[in-house]
């Protein structure tokens, strides 16, 4: 079948798993408190969540 999405390439970032993110999700997902998501998020992915870990891009000051 040809290609008809001439517009994207494909780069390899689908591909890509974010494990912190996919851990946070689902701890979310069941109702879990902040102090156990980032518990579980350690636990399984061995880094501790920065809520509070701003970029210096501006974003944060957006709104």
């Amino acid at each position: 079948m040809a290609r008809k999405n001439n517009t994207r390439t494909d780069n390899g970032l689908a591909d890509v798993i974010d494990f912190q993110t996919r851990s946070r999700c689902r701890s979310e997902a069941r109702g879990l408190d902040p102090l156990a998501v980032a518990v579980t998020m350690l636990a399984e992915t061995g880094h501790a969540p920065a809520w509070n870990d701003y970029g210096t891009d501006g974003w944060d000051d957006a709104a």
